[in-house]
C-alpha cells in the first residue's frame, strides 16, 4: 500500500510543472484551488428482477456526504462517508443490508495538452470500517454495507 502512495505522489509531482486547465466537466468535476467544496447526497433505489420463476424486489437508500478540497488548479483530494439501508427479498427470503459504507478517499488530477481539452485522471481508495458478517443459515438475515476488504481504483479520462 505504500508504494502505490509513494508511486501515485511521484506521479502528481511529476505534473506539476505542467500548464493547469481551468476546463470544468459535469462528469469531471473538481474543486478550484483553495475551495472546500461539501456535498450531501440522498440516493433511493428499487428494482426488480425475475430470473427461472424466483423474483427478487430490492429498495434502500443511501446517504453519503462528500467533502473535496481544491490544492491547486491541477489537484484536488477528498473524502466519502456514507450510511446505507437496504432490503432484498427473494421469496420467503429477506436480507437487510445497513450501516457504514466503505469510506472513500480521493486524489484527482487534470492536465492541459490543448487550450479546450484536458486529461482528467485519478484514483478512488476505499477502506472498510468493519470485517463483512453474514449468517446464511436462516432466511431472514442482517448484512453489514462495508464490504470487508479495501479497495484501489485509477481512472483516467479525456475531454
Amino acid at each position: 500500500m505504500k508504494s502505490v502512495f509513494t508511486a501515485l505522489v511521484a506521479l502528481g509531482l511529476g505534473f506539476t510543472a505542467q500548464a493547469a486547465t481551468q476546463i470544468q466537466s459535469e462528469y469531471f468535476y473538481q474543486a478550484d484551488t483553495d475551495n472546500n467544496v461539501l456535498t450531501p447526497e440522498l440516493r433511493y433505489q428499487s428494482f426488480s428482477q425475475e430470473i427461472s420463476k424466483s423474483k427478487t424486489d430490492s429498495t434502500g437508500q443511501n446517504l453519503n456526504l462528500s467533502y473535496e478540497r481544491g490544492l491547486t488548479d491541477m489537484y484536488s483530494v477528498g473524502a466519502v462517508l456514507g450510511y446505507q439501508t437496504a432490503q432484498s427479498e427473494t421469496g420467503t427470503s429477506t436480507t437487510d443490508v445497513k450501516g457504514l459504507n466503505d469510506v472513500q478517499i480521493f486524489a484527482k488530477g487534470r492536465y492541459a495538452f490543448v487550450e479546450d481539452s484536458s486529461l482528467h485522471y485519478g484514483a478512488d481508495l476505499y477502506f472498510s470500517p468493519s470485517e463483512r458478517q453474514q449468517d446464511l443459515t436462516k432466511s431472514d438475515h442482517e448484512v453489514d454495507a462495508a464490504t470487508g476488504g479495501n479497495k484501489l481504483t485509477p481512472y483516467v479520462g479525456y475531454q
